[in-house]
């Protein structure tokens, strides 16, 4: 796959969803520590490599990243931010994203520290997340 400025795509990590229509999106970590995404088209076509805004950043630097395709055409990503939390974001249908959010800690105060990330899409449009901790 093509890269970002680059003949082939180098990182060290990838996550990939299908959405409803065929298209797949893929999350990337570039070789530059930031989250990349792009979406390979059901025609076979590339959308090309984007990077979503970070927490406080102008892109998402992670050390893990998922995502899954929701029933409405939204994706939901995960990644452990180079905080070393997990943040949250969707890519709406539309292409804009919602701003990354540190997830909290499940029944405790504070942010998530976590190592590795998983999400699931539902077809009720919920979401499950699987975290390993550090």
């Amino acid at each position: 796959m093509a890269g970002v400025n680059a003949p082939d795509f180098r990182g060290r990590a990838l996550a990939i969803a299908t959405l409803p229509g065929g298209d797949s999106q893929i999350v990337a970590i570039g070789d530059d520590g930031n989250t990349w995404h792009t979406i390979r088209r059901a025609n076979g076509s590339w959308w090309g490599w984007n990077g979503p805004p970070g927490v406080s950043t102008a892109m998402m630097g992670a050390e893990s990243v998922a995502i899954t395709g929701m029933s409405n055409g939204n994706s939901q990503v995960l990644t452990v931010g180079l905080d070393g939390n997990v943040h949250h974001s969707t890519r709406e249908r539309s292409g804009e994203w919602t701003p990354f959010r540190t997830a909290p800690w499940p029944g405790r105060a504070g942010a998530f520290a976590g190592d590795q990330v998983a999400i699931a899409g539902l077809p009720d449009g919920s979401s499950r997340v699987v975290m390993t901790t550090r």
